[in-house]
């Protein structure tokens, strides 16, 4: 029996060492260091800022495309309240597709979603004016688009942005989308000197945004950064220690019957 605990004590002493060793990086990560950030570390770095200037333009298209559709029913020629009703009713789907897709991938979903809120706004330049409904079907189209992709990006802007900017990155991702907000209705009003312009604008810019969607890292089932480094070496970084350790013949499970038999005589 005595050979059997000094047996078992070394395993379990090296397990708690490297349980340790984790946390103790784990806090050194999340709480050792006091050193205050600001927005300029959004942009200090190479990798941070290509990361943050993408998200700050895609926050800032979203907005100036939602808001650009939503403003602009009047000009789809069709029955404004029922419009604008289904303008509205078009958000529930897009968001539940939101809720099944986004598991999988998040680069790829923000990317297809911009994608088609883009051809769907450049689609609409091909459509006569005497088919009002085609028209506004593609504006629902694009709608439905943006929507998804607006759902998609604040997720995938919290999960890029290490922890120690996540709220100031969010931040200022959200001053963009507001200056987009407040260009949408002055890019309507072209429509008065040249209809198709404002079109023009809200499908080329969203699909500039799906190919610059693609420059982002994949955050789906992978650790989020904690601190700069971390974000600006997340092509390299290993996972957790724990995560990483393979299981040795030590740490397996008993698996026979003699090796259960002992652990069953340790906790008697």
């Amino acid at each position: 029996m005595k050979d059997m605990k000094c047996s078992i004590i070394p395993k379990f002493l090296t397990y708690l060492c490297v349980h340790l060793h984790f946390q103790t990086e784990k806090w050194e990560f999340l709480g050792g260091s006091k050193r205050s950030h600001s927005a300029m570390d959004l942009v200090r770095t190479p990798q941070m800022r290509k990361r943050a200037i993408i998200l700050f333009y895609i926050w800032f298209v979203n907005v100036l495309v939602y808001y650009g559709l939503s403003l602009g029913v009047s000009q789809l020629g069709t029955d404004l309240y029922l419009t604008q009703f289904v303008f509205g009713l078009v958000e529930i789907p897009a968001r539940t597709l939101v809720l099944i897709v986004l598991p999988f991938t998040r680069r790829f979903t923000l990317s297809g979603f911009l994608a088609i809120g883009g051809l769907a706004c450049l689609l609409m330049l091909a459509v006569p004016a005497d088919h009002p409904n085609v028209f506004t079907g593609l504006a629902m189209v694009g709608k439905f688009g943006i929507t998804a992709s607006f759902a998609v990006i604040y997720v995938y802007t919290a999960e890029i942005f290490p922890t120690v900017v996540r709220q100031t990155g969010i931040g200022v991702s959200s001053m963009f989308a507001r200056m987009g907000g407040v260009l949408a209705p002055i890019i309507n009003m072209l429509h008065n000197h040249s209809p198709a312009t404002p079109l023009i604008i809200f499908g080329t810019s969203p699909l500039l945004g799906a190919v610059l969607a693609l420059a982002l890292p994949e955050t789906a089932d992978r650790p989020l950064p904690d601190t700069l480094e971390d974000a600006e070496n997340w092509d390299v970084r290993s996972a957790p220690i724990l995560g990483n350790l393979e299981p040795d013949e030590d740490f397996r499970s008993p698996d026979s019957s003699s090796e259960k038999q002992e652990l069953q005589h340790l906790a008697s």
